[in-house]
């Protein structure tokens, strides 16, 4: 395996034991705004590498990110304005180590929404294959199940898995209701339409469209609803 760099437009750092690299990205005399999840990084060595890596900096950590971070926990964060961003992965799937896009559950209305904007496209990331060596095996088909279909899309018409994808869609609005839907069909139409209101309230609530052209509202999903359900 050969450690390499490249940007495009972020700059990636790949290879076995980069994280080192970390510090010597980072502007000297920049304060440093620390964050993670629920603490894998401690039991797998990435924390004290990065920690090591950015000796002499002041840092502030915030971590017990939730995954599609909570916006009620983000709110939480010491911070009142973007940052500039710098990654080290620990699960290779969506690709968010190089892109602009992100989603926020907010969990007192059950919605989980998706956004882009340069603002959270990291100035660089660091790759460390070796850094999934610890991940368990349901992570890791987790994680190629996600590039791989991340990849399809692109090439499908794909309004109908955008309505019924828990990452594109209403987050557990549509999971909850189509499983009820499909417990409950003995209850016929009106469980139907049950399902067809809930699943497009939202989208007429926050009146945005999705699709790969941003053309698709709520009129055309319920079509969609109504030929699927």
């Amino acid at each position: 395996m050969y450690n390499f760099e490249y940007q495009n437009p972020v700059k990636i750092i790949f290879g076995k034991g980069e994280i080192q690299k970390v510090g010597s990205n980072i502007p000297a005399g920049a304060k440093i705004l620390l964050t993670y999840g629920g603490g894998s990084i401690f039991k797998n060595g990435v924390y004290d590498q990065v920690k090591s890596a950015i000796q002499g900096f002041e840092v502030v950590e915030f971590g017990g990110i939730e995954p599609n971070p909570h916006y009620e926990t983000l709110m939480k964060a010491p911070v009142v304005d973007t940052l500039p961003i710098g990654a080290v992965l620990t699960l290779p799937a969506t690709g968010s180590e190089m892109n602009g896009t992100a989603v926020i559950t907010r969990v007192e209305t059950t919605e989980k929404l998706a956004f882009a904007t340069l603002k959270v496209m990291p100035l660089f990331s660091v790759l460390d294959p070796e850094v999934i060596f610890s991940l368990p095996a349901k992570q890791v088909a987790n994680g190629i199940v996600d590039a791989f279909v991340h990849v399809i899309e692109q090439l499908t018409m794909h309004v109908h898995w955008q309505l019924f994808c828990p990452e594109q869609c209403t987050s557990n609005v549509a999971r909850k209701k189509k499983s009820y839907y499909n417990s409950a069909n003995a209850f016929g139409e009106s469980v139907k339409e049950l399902t067809r209101n809930e699943l497009t309230r939202p989208f007429k609530k926050r009146r945005f469209k999705i699709g790969e052209k941003a053309d698709i509202g709520p009129a055309e999903i319920r079509v969609i609803l109504e030929h699927r359900l």
